[in-house]
C-alpha cells in the first residue's frame, strides 16, 4: 500500500499525520478526520454502526488529552498546523452527532 506507515495504519500520500503522542489514532484521522461537517456526517452515515463504534472506542478515551492538546493552540482552524487541525477534524468526527 503506497501510503502504508511504519506503525501498520494507512493516509493518503501527502497527508499530514498527527501530533506526536497521537499516532496511534491515525486509523481513524485516515476515515474520519475530514475538513467540513458535511464530509464528516456523510461519512458517519455512511459507515457501518461496528465500524463506528470501534473508531469511538478508540478516541473517546483520548478526548480529555486531544482537548487538553488542543487548548495549546489558536481556536481558529486557519491558524493551526495541519497535524493539528487534523487532529481536531478527527475529535468533532466524534462528537458531532
Amino acid at each position: 500500500m503506497s501510503g502504508a506507515l511504519s506503525s501498520g495504519t494507512s493516509r493518503t500520500p501527502g497527508t499530514p499525520g498527527l501530533p506526536a503522542g497521537f499516532e496511534d489514532l491515525e486509523t481513524q484521522a485516515a476515515e474520519r478526520a475530514l475538513e467540513s461537517e458535511q464530509a464528516r456526517y456523510n461519512r458517519r452515515i455512511a459507515t457501518p454502526m461496528a465500524e463506528l463504534q470501534r473508531s469511538y472506542d478508540a478516541v473517546f478515551p483520548r478526548l480529555g488529552d486531544i482537548m487538553r492538546f488542543l487548548s495549546q493552540h489558536p481556536a481558529d482552524t486557519a491558524e493551526l498546523e495541519p497535524r493539528v487541525r487534523r487532529l481536531f477534524y478527527l475529535a468533532l468526527a466524534c462528537v458531532e452527532a
